[in-house]
């Protein structure tokens, strides 16, 4: 749940890098929470999904700030998120990208977020 809350805390830090488990735990939480907001929705009777609507907003910009943080960490641009957008190669190639291994040391973007917590 940290991981969510962080997410949430940092949505306007684009830089620096975040780890595998930063992203995955932000969007396994994103998602229990999505559907949680979907059967509310339909528990009261809304209709729409005016709901599951707002949450979705509400994280639409931290859930692209930290897969931007996911793709500092494996040293790529935060233009590769325009790669999740292409037909069927995308739904493939952005999952293998953000489950890749983070560069070693410092890149571009900064220090290895691991780099402080095992000491490489």
């Amino acid at each position: 749940m940290k991981y969510y809350i962080l997410a949430i805390k940092n949505y306007s830090n684009i830089k620096g890098s975040a780890r595998r488990s930063d992203y995955w735990f932000f969007a396994l939480y994103n998602f229990i929470f999505l559907i949680f907001s979907v059967i509310g929705t339909n528990f009261l009777g809304l209709g729409f999904g005016y709901i599951s609507l707002v949450y979705y907003l509400w994280t639409l910009i931290s859930a692209f700030t930290i897969a931007a943080s996911r793709l500092h960490d494996t040293e790529s641009s935060v233009w590769y998120l325009l790669v999740g957008l292409i037909p069927y190669v995308g739904g493939i190639l952005m999952p293998v990208k953000l489950f890749t291994k983070s560069q070693f040391g410092t890149n571009q973007y900064g220090e290895n977020p691991k780099q402080n917590l095992y000491n490489y």
